[in-house]
């Protein structure tokens, strides 16, 4: 018997029935997102290869009139190679987009408009807080944690309220950075950070200082500073779900922070991976009025991490987060912190005292 295959004809679209507009839910701003859509001939077979050829045209609305658009120039079709194609694009403002598909001349499903909004929680119910790792609203604080990184112990929750592994034994603890560093990975004496095995000068040591501190009648403190008494800096924290890196920076995973191959046994390393000649010239990191306090990328100090913000979000331009929440084009390109030296602190409002 004669044996048919049925091959699909070219792609068509007269609606947007086969668009998936789900990813732009998650979108920030100044970050490449994507919206999509399945080629299907015009029988309805769905087609399971590339090589259409598509463009996009993309317009911000800037006002009320439609014909009052800018020309979105980082919008592009992206051929997935499997009849998906994906409508890539960087908003860079909040507001409403719009986005006309052509194939060759001719306009392929309808126009897609989407608004571009400032996530917010409603104040018409419980959940009012806006979780700083996630989209999502809760009426506690404590469940912007994953579950199974959460202290279910109500007792001590609201103190501790972390879930891991500390010296290899499941405990409830007030920070992430208390946390055991995963296999592969070195903590740190000095601000809680961990570094892989094999990069382990990348722990900053100041103890060579000791003595010097003592023969001029000072204190010596961790950061390699002598001061008239023994206080420094609070310990760098990070929003719920990131990782304190070495550079104090905050990445999504430890295999995201920043390693340097940069050493030298004669120069001092900072907390902040900076190699200078002295301690004294290391970027201070910030001292809090109380010992108890942690401080956040953008700076402030809180009784908890779980308070601490969302972090910036940066764009291809500037990729690099920095320690200060600041977008830069790399690590070497990150604005440096005030030193204030010798007997100095540095406090939450960038000013150097003695004691903050």
């Amino acid at each position: 018997m004669p044996k048919f295959t049925i091959v699909p004809g070219p792609c068509y679209a007269s609606n947007n029935s086969h668009f998936d507009l789900t990813p732009l839910n998650y979108t920030e701003i100044s970050l490449k997102t994507y919206f999509s859509f399945d080629c299907y001939d015009q029988l309805g077979n769905k087609i399971k290869k590339g090589g259409e050829s598509f463009t996009v045209l993309a317009n911000y609305l800037s006002g009320t009139n439609q014909q009052d658009t800018i020309s979105l120039d980082s919008a592009e079709v992206v051929d997935k190679e499997n009849g998906t194609y994906f409508v890539e694009f960087v908003p860079t403002m909040k507001g409403i987009y719009l986005f006309n598909i052509l194939k060759g001349k001719e306009k392929y499903g309808e126009e897609v408009s989407w608004e571009l909004k400032a996530f917010t929680c409603s104040d018409n119910d419980n959940k009012k807080i806006l979780c700083p790792n996630k989209k999502e609203c809760v009426s506690d604080i404590l469940e912007c944690i994953d579950p199974d990184q959460r202290c279910t112990d109500k007792a001590i929750s609201a103190e501790k309220p972390f879930k891991c592994k500390v010296n290899k034994t499941e405990t409830c603890t007030a920070s992430q950075t208390d946390c055991d560093c995963p296999d592969g990975y070195h903590k740190c004496e000095i601000m809680n950070y961990c570094v892989p095995n094999n990069k382990q000068y990348m722990c900053p040591k100041f103890k060579n200082l000791y003595l010097f501190c003592i023969t001029n009648n000072m204190v010596y403190n961790i950061d390699g500073i002598c001061r008239k008494e023994k206080i420094g800096p609070n310990q760098r924290v990070c929003p719920i779900g990131k990782v304190l890196c070495a550079d104090l920076s905050c990445r999504d995973s430890y295999d995201d922070c920043y390693v340097t191959d940069k050493k030298n046994p004669l120069l001092q390393r900072c907390i902040g991976q900076q190699i200078v000649t002295s301690a004294t010239l290391c970027p201070s990191t910030i001292t809090c009025s109380s010992e108890s306090e942690v401080v956040c990328p953008t700076g402030e100090c809180v009784s908890n991490e779980i308070y601490c913000p969302a972090l910036n979000k940066c764009n291809n331009d500037y990729p690099y987060l920095c320690q200060n929440n600041v977008c830069a084009k790399d690590y070497d390109s990150c604005p440096p912190s005030i030193s204030c030296g010798e007997n100095k602190l540095l406090c939450s409002d960038n000013i150097c005292r003695e004691k903050c």
